[in-house]
């Protein structure tokens, strides 16, 4: 799930990436046509400038964003929105913070440009930029739970719109009016309008942010943000002034003019940056969710596989800009504007060093181990600000560009690294320290060599136009990845990246019936998630991603052998056997170890089934009760089928072979459910018809009742082990609902089953919402007039007091098991 989500993520940065590039280029020439350069020094100064202010946010979005993806993994809701809550408050103080400072440097705004300049109504565009600048914090704080649910997608897609919107108006307001207000006025309406859309768009998908205002995080829970605000803080101030002071300092030491044409080579780095970087991002959240459930062998393992892809990334970004970076800017905006070579070197040096930082960043921040290394990034700014000061004077613009190399080099080269394999891979970091700095000198090495060979092979080709400048980058790329695959195809690394990327596209196409429905099926997927979640349009997509999945389970189902006769002539012999009063449950390790919800489930399953055997399941007894398919435990210790399908396999055979009643473990029974199930030889809990879900609500998986040699249980064993045997891809979540649909609508015996049983425990969903809240008995009493029979998550923060010092419902049902 991690992965699929990240490809998406990253498929929707690649394509807007791509367009806003081309077009932030033709408003950039059109602005030197029309204008002057000055004017692209205009805009890098003052986007430099509020960079700069910027410092105010202290790395409070990181922070909060780390903070929810625990809440957001075990569906948190209330802590979700305090979390928000806090985060509104805090960027409203960075808002404030932002427009105070901006006012107050308005009257120096002429410092910063070395010998003056001519261009008028200078301090009306920095009001302008002040304004966008401020009303970004009110809004965009929404935007982070879309990014902690790992759908930075759609944020992204709403972004790349109102972009594209925006460089066409101003392209067009250039041409016809010449000015540059409007121009300005143009990016600050389109950057408001996206951050609302996408606010608005958070609500929509999470309604449960917008019902409760008001709560804040516990003292703990703000004990904790305080202290990752304080590190981020570090980093932000010392990521500011090493990454923005260079336009500062340039304006002031040698002119607007270069500023202008820095900017050029600022927008084609930031832009190829940003292009990595998002496909970097586009992995954060899932680094995030690793780090909260995985071991660090396995941490590390992932981190090797994201090195080596970023290593080929930014080689390749600086082959192809070393190669192109003359011919595009000359083609674009004129021979006056292209740097020489020593300073293209610098800009590239800078380029991949900071490009090879992102994915100990990426591992650093979601992993919270900032706190380790946060004096460093004030060392480096320090160091950035009094270099660049002395080498400018005599180097000038390569001065600067040497001061931020050469402060990267004393401290974050090294620093990040070891705060890294330190606290966060932990197990022999000493070892993988030493290995990392080998390593990252070889690729230096390698990266050189081959950009070298890449613009002595392509040198020939002429640079009169863009098509020979098409030409060239086509020849350009074909060289490097021939030139890497012949120094890189050995590396393990290089290896497990590939498996990695390919192995898991390559998954849902190799299921049995063609690649084509393979990349139905991915597209299908990709369409779904660009909708919102209870839009017409996803709801459209989603039921034509549904029929093509049961299009290929009934290919599947009706070529495999299921429910064998054996099974099915056990039926109804005798009477209720003594393992038909056995209630299964499981729970892979010792239940003792087990969240206290789930043992709060296993006490009232024993209270309410006096009569019965309960039997939890563990890696330790499985074997004396089932014997499943070696395959089987083969794919679940190899990470290829996961513990919820394993546990669709191993109900379905307990109650083929047994009969009896299957209780997921976190099930709470609130009464008994005997007398009413005592009607029925099979019972499922079954709420009123509903097709948003594949089963239609006409069963439940995590709770049946069923003889020994149940038809359907049989039948839903074969068929998924048999898929277990011949898929390495799970087609779909809830699969079991789409075996047990297929049996619906073709076996008569099993739908007269299912259709026996009526509808039951419709609030079955009920209580997980009331768990934090303070315990009302009419309030549970309501909740439990329908339903005895509940479903909980026990992925969460669960208080059995209020901060007034209430009793919770969590802790009502705790007091209620105790010693049960």
């Amino acid at each position: 799930m991690r992965t699929k989500s990240s490809l998406i993520n990253m498929a929707v940065n690649v394509f807007g990436q791509f367009f806003n590039l081309i077009l932030a280029f033709a408003g950039r020439s059109m602005l030197v046509r029309y204008l002057s350069v000055d004017y692209l020094g205009v805009n890098g100064l003052l986007s430099n400038i509020f960079n700069v202010l910027s410092v105010t946010e202290l790395g409070i979005g990181t922070a909060m964003l780390y903070g929810m993806y625990k809440p957001v993994a075990d569906q948190d809701e209330q802590k979700i929105t305090r979390l928000l809550n806090m985060y509104r408050r805090l960027y409203r103080l960075v808002a404030a913070g932002v427009a105070a400072a901006g006012i107050v440097l308005l009257p120096f705004l002429g410092y910063f440009i070395k010998g003056g300049t001519q261009i008028a109504h200078i301090r009306l565009y920095y009001v302008l930029y002040l304004l966008q600048t401020v009303s970004s914090y009110l809004l965009t704080y929404r935007a982070s739970i879309i990014f902690a649910h790992q759908k930075q997608y759609i944020s992204n897609f709403v972004t790349y719109i109102f972009t594209v919107v925006r460089y066409l108006l101003q392209i067009i307001l250039l041409a016809a009016t010449k000015n540059y207000s409007l121009y300005l006025l143009v990016q600050i309406i389109c950057n408001i309008l996206s951050n609302w859309v996408i606010a608005r768009q958070a609500g929509k998908m999470y309604p449960y942010i917008d019902k409760d205002k008001h709560s804040l995080p516990t003292k703990e829970e703000k004990r904790k943000l305080y202290k990752n605000i304080g590190a981020m803080s570090m980093h932000k101030i010392g990521a500011v002034c090493v990454y923005n002071t260079d336009s500062l300092l340039m304006s002031a030491f040698v002119g607007l003019r270069s500023v202008g044409i820095y900017s050029n080579y600022r927008l084609i780095l930031s832009s190829v940056s940003l292009f990595f970087q998002q496909i970097f991002a586009s992995f954060t959240a899932s680094v995030g969710n690793l780090g909260a459930s995985e071991k660090s062998g396995k941490i590390y393992e992932v981190y090797r596989i994201l090195y080596m892809a970023s290593f080929l990334c930014y080689g390749y970004g600086v082959a192809m800009m070393a190669l192109l970076f003359r011919p595009f800017i000359t083609l674009t905006f004129g021979k006056e504007y292209v740097f020489g070579p020593f300073v293209v070197c610098l800009i590239l040096m800078d380029f991949y060093f900071g490009g090879m930082r992102q994915v100990i960043m990426c591992f650093r921040d979601t992993m919270g181990v900032f706190w380790y290394d946060r004096y460093k990034p004030v060392l480096e700014a320090a160091i950035n600000l009094v270099l660049s000061i002395i080498l400018v004077q005599k180097y000038e613009i390569a001065g600067i560009l040497m001061g931020t190399v050469l402060s990267f080099l004393f401290t974050s080269f090294w620093v990040e690294p070891y705060v890294f394999f330190k606290y966060a891979v932990k197990e022999g970091y000493r070892k993988k320290l030493k290995r990392f700095f080998g390593q990252y000198f070889l690729n230096f090495v390698i990266i050189a060599a081959v950009t070298a060979a890449v613009l002595l092979i392509c040198s020939p080709v002429p640079e009169t136009n863009f098509f020979w400048f098409l030409i060239k980058g086509i020849a350009g790329t074909i060289c490097y990845f021939l030139l890497m695959t012949a120094v890189s195809w050995k590396r393990e690394d290089a290896r497990k990246l590939m498996s990695a990327v390919c192995g898991r596209l390559s998954d849902l196409l190799k299921l049995n019936y063609g690649k084509a429905f393979g990349y139905k099926l991915l597209g299908l997927r990709f369409l779904c998630r660009l909708f919102p979640s209870k839009s017409s349009v996803r709801y459209s997509m989603e039921m034509k991603r549904r029929k093509a999945v049961k299009e290929w389970i009934s290919a599947f189902c009706g070529s495999m052998e299921y429910g064998g006769e054996s099974i099915k002539d056990e039926k109804g012999k005798g009477g209720q056997r003594p393992e038909e009063k056995r209630v299964w449950c499981f729970w892979w390790q010792k239940p003792e170890h087990a969240p206290e919800l789930v043992k709060i489930c296993f006490r009232s399953l024993k209270e309410q089934f006096p009569e019965r055997e309960a039997v939890i399941i563990t890696e330790e007894n499985i074997r004396n009760y089932i014997e499943l398919p070696d395959f089987v435990y083969q794919k679940l210790e190899e990470g290829k089928i996961s513990f919820a399908f394993f546990s669709d396999i191993l109900r379905m055979s307990l109650l083929a072979e047994y009969g009896g009643i299957w209780c997921d473990a976190t099930i709470f029974l609130m009464d008994s459910p005997e007398e009413e199930m005592r009607n029925y030889e099979f019972y499922t809990v079954k709420g009123r018809r509903d097709k948003t879900y594949v089963s239609e609500n006409r069963w439940s998986g995590f709770f049946i009742k069923a003889p020994k040699g149940c038809p359907l249980c049989a039948a839903c064993r074969d068929l998924l082990c048999a898929y277990c045997r011949s898929q390495e891809e799970l087609i779909d979540y809830f699969l079991i609902d789409y075996l047990i649909d297929f049996l619906y609508e073709n076996d008569e015996a099993i739908r007269s089953l299912i259709d026996s049983v009526p509808v039951n425990n419709p609030g079955c969903h009920e209580l997980q919402g009331l768990l934090n809240t303070p315990f009302s008995e009419s309030a549970v009493r309501k909740t439990a007039e329908e339903s005895c029979i509940f479903k909980l998550n026990y992925r969460g923060e669960f208080q059995k007091e209020t901060v007034h010092h209430e009793k919770t419902v969590y802790g009502w049902l705790a007091e209620r098991t105790a010693d049960k």
